[in-house]
């Protein structure tokens, strides 16, 4: 069960190894609940969340996904004990907290920064009187070049805490600024349904942000399909495969999927080229945002649809005569599922090129392919052919 007294302020976790750096992790606790009011879960103390029911190692990652809202990583001489994930606990401290996506802060001991320059042009050299395991060189190289994490320098605790008393202060400065930019957007009715990428640009606003948050709508829900898009693409599903032997019920069948096409087609077209330039407004006006939402999701309805109906006739079978026959309407599937896809490359592509205070005339016109009809016509005569029908 969650320490419910835990969320009424912010709350830090110190990572790091305890006994070299215990006076620095002494004085950073002491920052953090008497200088800012936060709590700070450090592992030694008793008021440290342990789950009885799990290891000491565990408890600690658990610890980070539960409570933590930022980290503080302090990389000293010591890299720690070793997982059987071959990593120390503080590096997976440190990916808990990435996953989670929380401000991360990373200081490494100065007297270690030192030497890495040395260590990376002589690996098997002797680093004993600094580090414990040259671990601890790979761990901070995998921080500034792999990870891009910034990483500050220390020698004492007061170089810690001088540091974070800085960026602590801007991080509450931004967040001051995403709470006014989310009281402005409160005009929005349904704010909580916005999620991830969406939600920031609600939020800031950035130059053609209605065009971007079309876009983004658009393109999250297209990736939401994409296991839908997979069963199509393998022709695998669990409804019980259906089976037509007769001619003219085959012929029914193919124009009853060729007009659900049809319409599918018609009402991207209408979507498309008419609704969303409502949605939008003319230059100058307005967009009605929910509109441009509603807009995006119908179209990611229609390309749902659209799979759902070319597994169906993937999986229909059919005598062999009959084959190429079916071949029109998946040929009609695969061709719309292609212009929506590309559709939506095409519009955030162009909005990746958009830049503030620049005017520009954009050619965002939805245009349907239709499949070349001699091949199903040439197919159908030969079929009518085989069994004498005029």
């Amino acid at each position: 069960m969650e320490d419910t007294s835990r969320g009424k302020v912010p709350t830090a976790f110190l990572s790091s190894t305890c006994y070299d750096l215990k006076q620095i992790r002494i004085d950073i606790k002491n920052f953090f609940e008497g200088n800012l009011g936060f709590d700070i879960l450090l592992s030694e103390y008793n008021s440290f969340p342990v789950n009885p029911d799990t290891n000491t190692i565990d408890s600690c990652l658990e610890a980070v996904k539960k409570y933590a809202d930022l980290l503080i990583l302090v990389v000293g001489g010591r890299y720690g004990y070793v997982t059987d994930k071959g990593k120390s606990v503080t590096n997976l401290e440190y990916l808990t907290a990435k996953e989670k996506n929380i401000p991360i802060y990373v200081f490494v001991d100065k007297k270690v920064s030192n030497v890495m320059e040395i260590w990376r042009k002589n690996r098997d050299a002797d680093f004993s009187s600094v580090v414990d395991s040259t671990k601890v060189f790979e761990f901070v190289d995998s921080l500034k070049n792999k990870e891009n994490i910034w990483v500050y320098e220390f020698e004492v605790a007061q170089d810690i805490i001088a540091t974070l008393k800085r960026q602590i202060a801007y991080l509450f400065l931004n967040m001051l600024k995403v709470k006014k930019q989310v009281d402005m957007a409160k005009d929005i009715t349904s704010l909580e349904n916005y999620k991830g990428e969406t939600l920031r640009l609600l939020v800031e606003k950035p130059v053609a942000w209605e065009y971007k948050i079309f876009g983004q709508t658009y393109e999250d829900g297209l990736k939401k399909l994409q296991n839908l898009k997979r069963d199509y693409k393998y022709g695998i599903s669990i409804e019980k495969s259906k089976r037509l032997s007769d001619f003219q019920e085959i012929l029914n069948w193919i124009f009853e999927k060729t007009n659900d096409f049809s319409i599918i087609a018609e009402n991207m077209d209408c979507l498309i080229n008419k609704n969303l330039q409502e949605a939008l407004g003319k230059p100058g006006e307005s967009s009605d945002i929910e509109y441009v939402v509603y807009v995006a999701n119908k179209i990611v309805e229609l390309y749902e649809k659209i799979l759902n109906i070319g597994l169906e006739v993937k999986v229909l079978i059919v005598d062999d005569e009959f084959q190429n026959l079916i071949k029109f309407p998946l040929e009609l599937c695969e061709s719309l599922l292609e212009d929506i896809e590309n559709y939506c490359n095409m519009w955030q592509t162009t909005m990746k090129t958009i830049v503030v205070d620049e005017e520009r005339k954009i050619d965002l016109t939805f245009n349907l392919r239709m499949p070349k009809l001699e091949e199903f016509y040439k197919e159908l005569n030969k079929v009518r052919k085989i069994y004498h029908l005029n």
